[in-house]
């Protein structure tokens, strides 16, 4: 069996990705829900696919489920590649308790590594620019998993502090990272994280900021983040169009999977890039952040049918349904997917949220 070193060193070489920017500035007016959207497309950028109703029922579940409450324990700070992970950290003591849905992806990490399409370079290279980070300059990532992210930063020559609460998502980070002074992996959950003083020109979260408290997140991002600082989250998103073969693959959900919600984050009749104007309503609602902003980073992938269920096996909403469902609808997606000539070709569109500390 490939070992997570191995996973790792693979995936450090992305896929070519064809990259074009729409960009959308929300402007939030007088009052907490007030959001206006101004977009400026690109010529002969596309439109998201529709989207199709689904049933409301929910999916059946597993024993894993989100923890009632925080029970913080002590542990010792990381120290990764000869250089001081920093801060100090207290983790959530999941041990009196059921795994919870964010720490999933953790069962399944080398997976995740392997099949997790990686991020536009446009993307990193924009918030560099935008936050104004130094060569050499340290940022904050957030839910750092198995360092998708937090390679292609590394590359452009920034330091990066990583914070990832899982032991199976670290674990593989800190191979991937082992000889690069400029990367430490802390082991923690950024609710719990203390900065002790540090402050950052950028933090970023990549496919993770929607799984931290949002009781707590803008405050604690708030503490690492010196004033102007920016605050980046971003999703990657499928933008379907119309084919025979998402048709093909409704059918299989209708069939298969009737209770899974049209919301999730690959279903073939998800539609999730207007969630840009939620970012701005959000960022209202905070004492801590201004200049809510948003753009979409257009680009594609071409899927196998084992390269495409294997991306879906690392979701969170398959990996809570119970095996022999969650393996009927992947084998009848695999099927779909080669009657239709073995390649999935998926329009993406990675959406970045950012806004200011005050």
């Amino acid at each position: 069996m490939e070992t997570a070193r191995a996973y790792a060193a693979r995936a450090a070489g992305s896929r070519g990705l064809r990259v074009t920017v729409t960009r959308m500035r929300v402007v939030v007016a007088s009052g907490p829900t007030r959001v206006s959207v101004a977009r400026a497309a690109p010529a002969g950028s596309s439109a998201a696919g529709s989207s199709a109703a689904s049933s409301s029922a929910r999916v059946t579940l597993t024993a894993i489920r989100d923890p009632p409450a925080i029970r913080p324990a002590s542990v010792p700070t990381s120290a990764v590649g000869g250089r001081r992970a920093g801060s100090s950290c207290r983790m959530l003591d999941w041990q009196a308790m059921a795994t919870p849905r964010r720490l999933v992806f953790g069962e399944v990490a080398d997976l995740y590594d392997r099949h997790r399409p990686t991020y536009p370079p446009g993307l990193v290279g924009d918030l560099i620019a935008d936050a104004d980070i130094p060569a050499g300059g340290r940022v904050l990532e957030v839910g750092a998993g198995t360092g998708k992210a937090t390679e292609l930063f590394a590359a452009r020559g920034v330091a990066v502090l990583a914070i990832e609460p899982s032991a199976g998502m670290a674990g593989i980070a800190r191979h991937k990272f082992a000889g690069d002074p400029n990367v430490a992996v802390v082991e923690c959950d950024f609710e719990l994280w203390d900065p002790a003083g540090e402050r950052f020109g950028l933090l970023y979260s990549a496919q993770a900021w929607h799984w931290i408290d949002p009781e707590t997140r803008y405050a604690q991002a708030h503490r690492a983040l010196r004033p102007g600082g920016l605050l980046a989250a971003f999703w990657n998103r499928p933008v379907w169009g119309p084919s025979a073969l998402r048709d093909a693959m409704l059918a299989v959900y209708r069939e298969t999977a009737p209770q899974m919600s049209a919301d999730g984050s690959m279903h073939p009749a998800s539609s999730r890039l207007d969630e840009a104007a939620d970012w701005g309503t959000e960022i209202a609602g905070t004492a801590q952040f201004t200049d809510p902003a948003t753009r979409v980073y257009h680009w594609s992938q071409n899927h196998t049918a084992a390269e495409y269920t294997g991306l879906l096996g690392t979701l969170s909403e398959y990996r809570l349904l119970v095996e022999a469902q969650r393996d009927r609808i992947l084998d009848a997606v695999a099927g779909a997917i080669d009657a239709h000539g073995g390649t999935l070709r998926l329009e993406m569109g990675t959406l970045l949220c950012t806004a200011r500390a005050v």
